[in-house]
């Protein structure tokens, strides 16, 4: 009989984020999802310090994945979100349309 939920609660973590995210399909990560829940059965049957740090440096690995992943790749444009664009209001006769134009029609610039 495997133990329970209760009594892995690193492994029960690492699962869930592992679905959540969708680390466990990426083909290439598979040696590291297989260290991550390695070292999340070792830290629950008692592991030391050891499997603690490296356990917390490849969930630091597994979120840098994840960030990348989340990133669009370089040399590919995300898709652009559609912005209602408002019309800038019309300026009366003779007033500039930008601070630059003020300056030199002021003679400050």
């Amino acid at each position: 009989m495997s133990p329970r939920k209760s009594q892995r609660p690193h492994r029960a973590a690492l699962t869930r984020m592992l679905r959540a995210t969708g680390l466990a399909q990426m083909p290439d990560e598979a040696p590291l999802v297989e260290l991550l829940r390695s070292l999340a059965d070792e830290i629950d049957n008692g592991g030391g310090s050891r499997p603690r740090i490296e356990y917390r440096n490849a969930l630091k690995d597994a979120r840098a994945v994840l960030n990348a992943a989340a990133k669009p790749v370089r040399g590919t444009k995300a898709p652009a979100e559609k912005v209602a664009e408002e019309p800038e209001p019309a300026s009366p006769a003779g007033v500039p349309d930008n601070l630059l134009q003020f300056e030199q029609k002021h003679g400050l610039a």
